[in-house]
């Protein structure tokens, strides 16, 4: 093709780019073990590639060899591009699917729908429980749930507008919940 043809698709051959790039041998599984325990494992001198079967006429035409430099820097570009869409992708979707999990959890729990004055009494009752170990495993597992659910709700909430009745009931109940964590060694 003349060199006049800019801007024309171009189809390139990866396998051709990366060609001699990497030796590829096949070993039985003895044989590396073998390899492995004497510590034979060095870097090998490249081997000539066997030479390529010529290809039909009709595809040569279509293909246009572009310099392996080029297309070397292209693909770096173009894969760190890539990876960089997909990390942050990856990272939104967890987070996405994290504070969904959150929020479905929050829904089931019943202490963050009932006033500031009944948790603290309910979070009283509790300490009193756990004291006295009263409680089975299964109301356990349920206090766990809900206390865990109450302190990441607690760790949200901004107290500095509200009443000084109001945040001091607040902060009661948040210490009382830190109480029953360490009581029950919650993270």
């Amino acid at each position: 093709m003349e060199a006049s043809n800019v801007g024309e698709q171009a189809t390139i051959d990866v396998g051709d780019v990366f060609a001699n790039r990497l030796e590829v041998k096949t070993l039985k599984y003895a044989e590396a073990d073998r390899i492995l325990e004497r510590g034979e494992v060095r870097r090998t001198e490249t081997v000539p590639a066997a030479p390529q079967q010529p290809r039909p006429q009709a595809q040569a035409q279509v293909q246009v060899r572009v310099p392996k430099r080029e297309v070397t820097r292209e693909t770096v570009s173009a894969a760190s591009r890539l990876r960089s869409m997909v990390g942050g992708a990856g990272k939104e979707l967890a987070e996405s699917v994290s504070t969904k999990m959150e929020q479905a959890k929050e829904a089931e729990l019943v202490m963050p729908k009932l006033s500031v004055q009944d948790q603290l009494s309910d979070l009283e009752k509790i300490k009193e429980g756990l004291n006295e170990n009263v409680f089975n495993d299964e109301q356990l597992g349920i206090i766990v749930d809900e206390i865990k659910g109450m302190s990441q709700i607690s760790a949200r909430e901004d107290t500095s507008r509200m009443s000084a009745d109001q945040r001091e009931l607040v902060l009661m109940r948040n210490q009382r919940i830190k109480e029953i964590k360490g009581r029950l060694n919650i993270k």
